[in-house]
């Protein structure tokens, strides 16, 4: 995994509640201040499940510089 690029959903027109969803939820942040945090969990999440191993601040780290702002 080198990179992770989350977008949308964009005027979605099915379910706005599933479990994916739901999971996810808890990581939406509140204010601008707290998008970086929301991040770096989400991606420590993802990380973890894809290189099916504890992740490292390095790992974390590295994935997060290779994001971008829209």
């Amino acid at each position: 995994m080198g990179s992770i690029k989350l977008a949308g959903p964009y005027a979605a027109t099915g379910p706005t509640r599933t479990p994916s969803r739901e999971k996810g939820a808890h990581l939406q942040a509140e204010v601008p201040e707290q998008e970086r945090a929301c991040a770096e969990r989400i991606t420590q999440d993802l990380a973890g499940r894809a290189y099916r191993r504890s992740v490292t601040k390095e790992d974390i780290g590295a994935l997060m510089a290779s994001t971008s702002r829209p």
